[in-house]
């Protein structure tokens, strides 16, 4: 090689080391407010574990792909994440768990409606808080895209655990969310695809643990159409106990399509266990796949099953539903077209290798038309491979599931997944 070749060679290898060498994450030290304290106004404040600062804009303004924010244990006030972007490998995270304690955000100086706001950001990772007594949503996703939001605490908040709007590419997963609390568990709205909520304890809530409202009415914003239309839904994994105080279902699916239902446990919903229907979105929700899935309502429970106004056909594959109310059962749907010759097309799902445990009926059509297991299977020929099962004593009186239904959900492998089992057993 000679030399003008070995020069140019260095070069290009010189310029390629620069151009795709990582940029190193950067880390800042947060704690909680107590004057006086420098809040980090200048550039040379540089907010390290031994010199934490306390939150601002000047800090906030300073992120770039990459940076870890952590907090200290201690109590915060309300915050905004405004116009802060990471990039899909290299997120921006704000970790709250680093101690024992964790970081509570409770305090609300400046009386805001949320306490803590991702607001037209993206690609932000928010784990390890503890928010509660907010006066609307612990906390709110607007008009953001790829925000994950994991490993949470959010207890006693007014109206909701986590509110988003217009918002695509959300992640809710492993937090805790308790209420009570006026409407609803996590409620995405506004027409935002490809939602996943997994692995999640969502309890005691007045409304539904989980809303999804495609919300036609409310248009589109940035990077969100506003079709009316939430597509690409994952709910797996979570545990729902206790919801639907005064109306609403565990899982709620409004303008809803192309979604998975799966290895979730709803156990004692007050109202409904799942609802698949058209409210203000624009379709009614389909392609719904509900499988793999234990659900026990509670006495005196409305139908386990709410099917109005389908877009589609949904799917019900290896659940294991019961009711004990003794006369609703699981399945409540409309419209139906009693007088049509194929039955099988007038019904707006398909149903196998189901195990269900209910009083007298298993399923309500138009509200005015009821059918035990075996009528259904006969005059519908849907539910071939599915079963009665006697559910007398599924539960103890310590609220542990009966050896039988243990045995079964070992044998058809529901639930097997769900990290909260063990409450059950």
């Amino acid at each position: 090689m000679d030399f003008y070749t070995l020069i140019k060679t260095s070069i290009f290898c010189i310029i390629f080391i620069c151009y795709t060498e990582p940029l190193y994450a950067k880390e800042y030290w947060i704690s909680p407010p107590s004057p006086p304290r420098d809040y980090c106004t200048k550039q040379s404040c540089l907010c390290n574990k031994s010199n934490a600062c306390a939150l601002n804009s000047f800090l906030l303004k300073q992120l770039s792909p990459g940076d870890f924010v952590y907090f200290k244990k201690g109590v915060y006030p309300a915050f905004t994440l405004n116009n802060i972007h990471g990039t899909v490998e290299q997120p921006i995270t704000f970790n709250g768990s680093f101690s024992i304690g964790k970081a509570e955000v409770s305090l609300n100086p400046k009386k805001s409606k949320d306490l803590v706001e991702i607001k037209k950001s993206s690609y932000l990772i928010l784990t390890g808080f503890n928010i509660n007594h907010s006066p609307r949503a612990g906390i709110r996703v607007n008009n953001s895209h790829h925000i994950i939001l994991e490993s949470n605490k959010l207890t006693n908040n007014a109206v909701w655990g986590i509110f988003t709007n217009h918002s695509n590419y959300f992640t809710a997963t492993n937090n805790i969310i308790v209420g009570p609390a006026e409407q609803h568990g996590i409620y995405h709205s506004n027409s935002g695809d490809n939602v996943k909520i997994t692995s999640n304890f969502i309890q005691n809530f007045n409304g539904c643990g989980v809303q999804i409202n495609g919300d036609l009415s409310m248009g589109g914003a940035a990077n969100v159409k506003g079709d009316g239309i939430i597509s690409n839904v994952e709910i797996s994994n979570n545990y729902f106990s206790g919801n639907g105080l005064v109306g609403g279902s565990a899982i709620n699916l409004d303008g809803v399509v192309d979604g998975n239902i799966n290895n979730n446990i709803i156990i004692n919903n007050k109202a409904a266990g799942i609802s698949i229907f058209k409210g203000d979105g624009a379709v009614g929700s389909s392609l719904i796949n509900v499988s793999d899935n234990l659900m026990i309502m509670a006495k005196r429970a409305k139908w386990a099953v709410n099917i109005k106004n389908s877009g589609g056909k949904n799917s019900f594959t290896n659940n294991i539903m019961i009711s004990q109310d003794t006369f609703r059962g699981i399945y409540d749907v409309l419209p139906v077209d009693l007088s049509a010759k194929n039955k099988t097309e007038v019904v707006p799902f398909t149903a196998n290798n189901n195990l269900y445990g209910y009083g007298r009926h298993l399923i309500a059509l138009n509200d005015e038309h009821y059918l035990p297991l075996d009528r259904w299977q006969k005059n519908y020929k849907i539910d071939k491979n599915s079963s009665k099962i006697a559910y007398k004593y599924i539960m103890s009186n310590q609220g542990k599931l009966s050896l039988p239904v243990v045995e079964l959900l070992k044998k058809r492998s529901i639930a097997e997944f769900n990290a909260y089992l063990f409450l059950l057993l």
